[in-house]
């Protein structure tokens, strides 16, 4: 009897262990809720012959895609999330009372991986270039930064996570736009001030009434007159599951409370649009007037119904990095650029696609620096990116990039400050854009030029031809 028992548990054990594998030849798991794309089928041969990583490539491949993944997913993680209290993937802290936080912001929780000084610098620098882009065509600009959860309400965080008294990304920040006249919303100081929890306890996001908080402060930048629904009722419905806990449990149905304006709203989609975090969106509303362009990220979502209402025209772009010559098409009265505080060092690394500023310096001198100057063809752009020597440059130094084209004209421009973190770890990068109409000739010369201390001083070149691009 105890033999047959043996028996029958092993078989029970191989048809448990089994059903992963042969499960997948009718139900292959081929989505997910994580924050990954998941893994194509590996190749046996590829194009330097037999695969030697094959068999564990498909490894990889069964640990992401055997049938029923995610239900076992949820299963493991109710058992460790709801009995011990531990998170079983890396994207999600589980906090006290049912909260839940983002792991991509404890850096600037605990005030870790920080940009530099000059990484600072090069951020405020690139959002004073889009400012004055954005005005030099008649536009307002406003710049606001959706604040980290844990910024607002970490009462609520795993205890072995402590804030820091060291100032970070976002609070370094925001005096030095405040310094180059940078039109921004301070939203985290308004969360912090208000009583309300206006963040979602299983989201990585606001909640509707934050995102009205936000939508307030940012249209009280602007010349209109709007509503601020401080009268209009709202009703709560438990109906929202949060993206945290599709993260952590991809079954799991458990939703928590949103607040839903009621309100006769105007505005339409001009398009079909999926929802509202499609990379573009057009709204139209024919009882309001003024335009608007709106570069936003993933809190936009929810703020997007009520900039809607606001504005008789107004685009919507997730899409990185940030086309500024939608200005020019579009014509809007209003841009607003829209970051969550976690992605403030995206300011400092990319760079908006939008032709660079002209200048007009004289050389006082000559020295040689190590510079790195690469050119590239893109669309209707010609690139230039590069690094300058880390070791000849201080915090404030400027950088510039002259084009001398093969007849000896030449122009200065003023490109994006770039801190590069891929390939060579440098706060001394510079990339811009110039149309290649612009840049009539074939032959040019590309000249880097630094200013220090009111010194304007050409530090190296590079021969280029663009007919080989």
């Amino acid at each position: 009897m105890k033999k047959k028992a043996y028996i029958c548990f092993i078989v029970l054990c191989m048809i448990i262990l089994l059903v992963p594998f042969v499960g997948m030849t009718v139900q292959p798991t081929n989505e997910t809720t994580e924050n990954k794309t998941l893994m194509e089928f590996p190749e046996l041969r590829n194009s330097e012959g037999f695969n030697q990583n094959f068999l564990s490539d498909m490894g990889d491949y069964f640990q992401e895609h055997f049938a029923f993944r995610q239900q076992f997913v949820s299963m493991n993680a109710a058992i460790y999330g709801k009995i011990f209290g531990v998170s079983t993937t890396d994207q999600v802290l589980i906090g006290k009372n049912n909260w839940m936080y983002y792991t991509g912001t404890l850096n600037d929780y605990q005030s870790e991986n920080l940009l530099s000084d000059r990484g600072i610098k090069n951020a405020v620098h690139n959002l004073k270039l889009i400012q004055n882009y954005v005005n030099a065509r008649g536009s307002k600009f406003i710049f606001a930064i959706a604040p980290n959860k844990n910024s607002v309400y970490d009462e609520n965080m795993p205890y072995y996570y402590r804030g820091s008294d060291v100032s970070n990304n976002y609070e370094r920040l925001i005096p030095e736009l405040e310094k180059a006249g940078i039109q921004y919303v301070d939203l985290k100081s308004v969360f912090q001030k208000s009583d309300e929890i206006l963040y979602l306890e299983r989201d990585s996001h606001w909640n509707n009434k934050g995102a009205v908080l936000a939508y307030n402060e940012i249209m009280g930048k602007t010349d209109l007159v709007y509503e601020t629904y401080e009268n209009i009722p709202y009703e709560t419905r438990k109906d929202h599951l949060g993206d945290l806990t599709k993260m952590l449990y991809p079954l799991n149905s458990e939703l928590e409370n949103n607040q839903y304006y009621q309100k006769d709203w105007s505005w339409n989609y001009v398009d079909d649009v999926k929802d509202n975090m499609d990379e573009w969106i057009e709204t139209k509303n024919s009882s309001a007037g003024s335009s608007l362009l709106m570069y936003r990220d993933s809190f936009g979502e929810s703020l997007l119904p009520f900039m809607a209402e606001a504005f008789g025209e107004a685009y919507f772009s997730r899409l990185v990095p940030y086309n500024l010559t939608n200005i020019d098409q579009y014509r809007p009265e209003y841009v607003v650029m829209e970051r969550v505080e976690r992605r403030i060092s995206s300011f400092a690394s990319e760079a908006p696609i939008m032709e660079a500023p002209m200048v007009k310096l004289e050389v006082d001198t000559e020295e040689d620096a190590d510079i790195i100057i690469n050119v590239k063809a893109e669309g209707d752009y010609y690139t230039f990116d590069g690094i300058v020597d880390s070791d000849r440059l201080k915090t404030e130094s400027q950088i510039f990039v002259v084009i001398r084209e093969s007849e000896g004209t030449s122009k200065i421009y003023v490109p994006f400050w770039i801190s590069e973190d891929n390939g060579i770890e440098s706060d001394y990068g510079f990339k811009m854009y110039l149309r290649k109409n612009h840049v009539p000739s074939a032959e040019i010369t590309v000249d880097i030029l630094v200013m220090d201390d009111n010194q304007i001083i050409r530090v190296g070149e590079k021969k280029i031809d663009l007919s080989l691009l």
